[in-house]
């Protein structure tokens, strides 16, 4: 395995500044068309597994839905850094409702936590340490870790730890409404 860059790299030292801003342009019809093509394709593969029921449709859909769910997870992120859409009020709408909510997320609580990460990264304090802890990975544990994921062992285990706030279901549709 490679041995990691002792200077950090950074965009500016790869992108000029015009390239930079030209990336960071936030555009409303963009936006709306990957929120949009990302619920448009689950509900493709959804239907094609209603109206083609078999083993191959079941496990085409599983994998196209999942891809998407992570989609949606990418643009939660987006949102929770403002860039999705110009204008606070729509990413953070957008951001709710279709993309975190759906995937038992809450943005603002994702967001305060990710702009912490981002004051923190790599330090003490980091609220996402634990999460880079073990890298880099050897390839042999990279591949048992993307199986164990893609056999579905993590989302099971996600699923089985899942607890409604220690204040009640209620109050759970509410910090994920507000």
């Amino acid at each position: 395995m490679p041995e990691p860059s002792p200077v950090p790299v950074t965009a500016g030292d790869l992108l000029t500044l015009e390239e930079l801003t030209r990336l960071r342009r936030t555009s409303a019809p963009r936006g709306a068309a990957l929120v949009l093509h990302a619920w448009a394709t689950i509900a493709g593969a959804i239907a094609l597994h209603v109206l083609w029921p078999s083993a191959v449709t079941l496990a085409l859909m599983v994998i196209v839905v999942g891809s998407r769910q992570l989609g949606l997870v990418v643009l939660m992120h987006e949102t929770a850094h403002w860039l999705l859409f110009p204008g606070l009020r729509r990413n953070t709408w957008v951001g709710t409702w279709l993309c975190a909510a759906p995937m038992g997320q809450d943005l603002r609580a994702y967001r305060r936590r990710h702009h912490l990460h981002h004051r923190l990264t790599q330090l003490p304090e980091d609220p996402d340490l634990a999460l880079s802890a073990g890298l880099p990975l050897s390839r042999r544990r990279l591949a048992a870790a993307l199986m164990v994921d893609l056999i579905g062992v993590t989302a099971l285990g996600r699923a089985l730890a899942w607890r409604p706030s220690p204040d009640g279901l209620a109050a759970t549709w509410r910090r994920v409404r507000a």
